[in-house]
C-alpha cells in the first residue's frame, strides 16, 4: 500500500541561494500562489534580503497532477532574470523581463 498522500490543488515552492543551497520550502494553495501576495514569487526586496537566486515550483491541480513545473532565476537585487515553465502537455515556455534585450 502506498502511504504517500496525493498533493491536490497545491503549489510546492523551493527557493535556493546563490550557492545552490535550499533556503526554504513552501506548500501553498493555488489561491496563495496566484493572489500576488507570496513574497518568494512576488517581492524583489524579500528575495534580495533572503539572497534567493532560484525558485523551483510544482503546480498540482485538483486531480493531483503536476500541470506546471517552473524554474525562475533572480539577480542579486531580487529581480527576475529568466524563467522556464513546462506544462502538462509538454509545452515549454521561456520568459524574460519585458525590458530585456538580447545582445
Amino acid at each position: 500500500m502506498n502511504s504517500k498522500r496525493k498533493i491536490r490543488g497545491r503549489v510546492i515552492l523551493k527557493a535556493y541561494g546563490a550557492s545552490g543551497v535550499e533556503l526554504l520550502s513552501q506548500d501553498i494553495s493555488f489561491e496563495s500562489f496566484y493572489d500576488g501576495e507570496n513574497p518568494v514569487i512576488d517581492r524583489d526586496e524579500y528575495r534580495k534580503q533572503m539572497n534567493i537566486r532560484k525558485v523551483v515550483g510544482e503546480v498540482y491541480d485538483l486531480r493531483g497532477v503536476i500541470v506546471q513545473l517552473f524554474v525562475n532565476e533572480y539577480g542579486e537585487f531580487g529581480e527576475f532574470v529568466k524563467g522556464t515553465s513546462t506544462f502538462e502537455d509538454g509545452t515549454i515556455q521561456e520568459r524574460r523581463p519585458a525590458n530585456h534585450s538580447e545582445s
